[in-house]
């Protein structure tokens, strides 16, 4: 280990002070020390509340290798009534019901004889159970798991004077002691697997990212009636009575304490080192969290976003028939279309979700299972804005900071489970997922695509490109399809919690060209996916998975009109799939199969009503409508949305269709409205 520090690095034991805390503190040789660079102030300072409510601080002057060695005891007033937490910089909280009182440790007093009290949307945290799992980090953000198992994270804006709060993860019910050491470095011990096992967690608040998920490291942590942590994975326990660590008697030298410093870039542990006795199992002892750090570690970073305001509306229809638009206009802000009645599908009403700005890309559009619509947008700075409905068809409140730190625009989809989940593309080319662990939940925080095989090798994963993933779920999984840096489109089967079972295959590109978008999906009627993307060549390829769930079929292209952009796909419940794409012309053309579920395409279809047809700045969304129509929306240069509702009512395709004994199929009709705020 490289220490760095700014402290001396000696200190004395001043035995005088140290008995009046019934303490006894031995010297011990330095553990072995493990590669990583840690950086320590000048002590890890343990804090105690005594049950006659009187304040301790003990400053352990070598956290870096744990040597026994203590600077003196400092004594404050008689004030720890409640659950005392630390935080960064000398912060002292006491956690009552419904407010916290704030004190400062400047190393010798308190700076604050009356306490600032901020309040608090809490309760329930003074009792025995709950104080040992409630925490806060090096940064200052809390983490605290209540009596149903569910861990929250909250930050207070001392600004604002207002808090923000996210639900983490639930079922940590069976931890009995939760902590941190570290910024977003959370322990966890389940007293009932291995007589004591820890679990280490790291969560990227600015993120929203769970950079590690429930590692497991070591057993036999019931030993200790508590346990803390000051920073850079250093941990102190305190052991129960009656229990002796490393041949110390527990008799003559109860409730001894032992320090241990874990080393993730190695997955090492150092310590195991007795430190004295003393501490007992009666005093809140927590300890200063930003005592430690690492140092010249990774973080997560922002890629930057640069996709331009001409990518595609993302549309739902509701179970209520209407359908719904979003799109981030050429100002950066997220705007909502609602259809206005059931009769009219064309008809809408236009809002900006409130004080969005600086956004850019697609957004993307996903009903919860109670039909409230979650809408997302990716920031030029790569966090993603999220606004969810407050009730059914209430209009979009303002949004809320949804982390990522994405290289792409973000996609969001519901389930055949009825659960929400979110992909996004990251600077170094992985996939990250968020999803729901109930219908109508908060969505949990970013993880890492894990690719799983059970029983079998893995085989490879690709780096992707910097492109909203498309995502399409079909009778049991999520089938994402995402693009590599050689515009090569790979799929997957998604199942949650960051799980791609049976990881990534590869479906190759059209011969003579390469695909130039990322492929755009849909369910067909067998319960199979088409995809349909534009080539270097302009033109539109499309490419179909085999009933037995196989992708051995060719790209095939569909004629020769050439095409910008990425097209749209969709199947009708009446099981013809169309496709719709801006030609190079700058109008939007369609075209469908011959015949429901046949695999000949008619020729293209210039899209226009009544009226004459108006050219498009953007790629076509489209949805397909319970009653066997379909929706289609653009925006043309000024930022206008045109919405135009598909009907089959029209005449006959001249073409023979490629199956005698299945019906033509009809060209659709188009109804063209064009909506202006």
């Amino acid at each position: 280990m490289a220490i760095s520090h700014a402290r001396r690095t000696t200190s004395t034991l001043l035995s005088a002070a140290l008995a009046a805390s019934a303490l006894t503190l031995v010297q011990s040789a330095p553990a072995a020390v493990a590669a990583e660079t840690i950086q320590c102030k000048s002590s890890s300072t343990i804090y105690t509340g005594l049950p006659d409510k009187w304040f301790r601080a003990y400053p352990h002057s070598e956290p870096e290798t744990g040597a026994a060695q203590w600077d003196p005891t400092v004594i404050g007033p008689q004030v720890i009534d409640a659950t005392m937490v630390a935080g960064p910089d000398g912060i002292i909280y006491t956690v009552h019901d419904g407010k916290l009182e704030k004190r400062r440790w400047n190393g010798a007093s308190f700076d604050n004889n009356s306490p600032e009290v901020i309040q608090v949307p809490w309760a329930g945290w003074n009792n025995t159970p709950a104080r040992y799992r409630i925490s806060v980090d090096a940064k200052g953000d809390f983490y605290k798991v209540d009596d149903a198992g569910t861990l929250t994270w909250a930050r207070y804006n001392a600004s604002t004077l207002t808090w923000s709060e996210r639900v983490l993860d639930t079922g940590w019910g069976k931890y009995d002691q939760v902590f941190t050491s570290g910024e977003g470095v959370i322990w966890a011990r389940n007293p009932d697997e291995m007589n004591g096992r820890l679990y280490r967690y790291v969560y990227h608040a600015d993120s929203q990212r769970w950079l590690q998920y429930g590692k497991a490291d070591g057993a036999g942590w019931n030993i200790y009636h508590r346990l803390i942590g000051v920073g850079a994975d250093v941990i102190y326990g305190f052991t129960k009575d009656g229990v002796g660590f490393g041949g110390n008697d527990p008799a003559s030298k109860p409730n001894q304490v032992i320090w241990y410093r874990y080393a993730a870039e190695t997955n090492t542990w150092q310590g195991g080192n007795y430190m004295g006795w003393g501490w007992n199992p009666a005093w809140k002892i927590i300890g200063a969290p930003d005592s430690c750090k690492w140092v010249g570690g990774t973080v997560p970073q922002r890629p930057g976003l640069t996709e331009g305001d001409n990518r595609a509306t993302s549309l739902v229809q509701t179970s209520d028939g209407r359908v719904h638009h979003l799109w981030v206009d050429g100002q950066g802000g997220l705007v909502h279309a609602r259809q206005r009645d059931l009769v009219d599908p064309t008809a809408a009403d236009l809002s900006t979700v409130p004080q969005s700005q600086n956004l850019t890309g697609g957004a993307s559009l996903a009903a919860q299972e109670d039909g409230r619509l979650l809408g997302l947008g990716a920031g030029t700075n790569s966090s993603i804005l999220s606004s969810l409905e407050p009730t059914k068809d209430a209009n979009f409140p303002v949004g809320k900071d949804f982390g990522g730190f994405t290289a792409s625009s973000p996609t969001v989809v519901k389930g055949k489970d009825n659960l929400l989940s979110a992909f996004i593309v990251d600077g170094n080319g992985d996939v990250w997922t968020r999803g729901q662990n109930a219908a109508n939940a908060e969505l949990r925080p970013w993880v890492k695509g894990q690719v799983s095989f059970p029983g079998t090798t893995p085989g490879p994963t690709p780096k992707f490109a910097a492109r909203a993933v498309t995502a399409v779920a079909d009778n049991g999984a999520i089938v994402v399809i995402a693009s590599d840096v050689n515009g090569q489109p790979w799929v997957a089967n998604y199942y949650g919690n960051g799980n791609f079972i049976g990881g990534w295959a590869a479906l190759g590109q059209p011969q003579g060209t390469t695909l130039a978008s990322a492929a755009s999906a849909a369910l067909t009627r067998d319960g199979t996916i088409q995809l349909a993307a534009r080539g270097t060549d302009g033109k539109i390829y499309t490419k179909r998975q085999a009933t037995d769930g196989t992708w051995t079929g060719a790209w095939v292209k569909i004629h020769d009109r050439t095409f910008l952009g990425q097209p749209a796909i969709l199947t009708s419940t009446g099981g013809t799939t169309f496709v719709a794409a801006r030609a190079t012309d700058n109008y939007v053309y369609e075209t469908g199969t011959t015949t429901p579920g046949g695999a000949i395409f008619r020729t293209w279809n210039l899209v226009r009503g009544s009226d004459f047809p108006e050219p498009s700045a953007t790629d076509p969304g489209v949805v397909a409508m319970s009653n066997g129509n379909w929706v289609l929306s653009y925006r043309n240069e000024f930022g206008e949305v045109l919405i135009a509702y598909a009907t089959t009512s029209g005449s006959s395709i001249a073409a023979r269709t490629a199956s005698a004994d299945a019906p033509a199929t009809k060209t659709p009709m188009f109804t063209v409205k064009k909506t202006k705020r």
